[in-house]
């Protein structure tokens, strides 16, 4: 077991101390729930759509499964280069 998880750093702390070390972890929770946002920001709405996302899936999850009907099983991979001879 994580031995920080079992006792959180501010777990021993005196009440005052783990009042700053509490407040000091919501502010980095914050700043990095922040910093998500930015960056789907600047991905843009034009990323956000299947022909965004797609081949980025098939660029670092090329083989994942991404869909499956019936008893056949197509990868981000190959789905992606159908799409692309449809569209094409």
């Amino acid at each position: 077991m994580n031995p920080e998880i079992a006792h959180p750093p501010f777990a021993e702390a005196q009440p005052a101390q783990r009042n700053k070390l509490a407040a000091a972890a919501e502010a980095t929770r914050r700043i990095e729930e922040g910093n998500r946002t930015k960056a789907a920001a600047r991905l843009g709405p034009s990323t956000l759509n299947l022909g965004g996302l797609l081949p980025r899936h098939a660029r670092y999850r090329g083989s994942h499964p991404a869909l499956v009907v019936g008893g056949r099983t197509l990868t981000f991979r190959e789905l992606n280069v159908y799409v692309n001879r449809l569209a094409n």
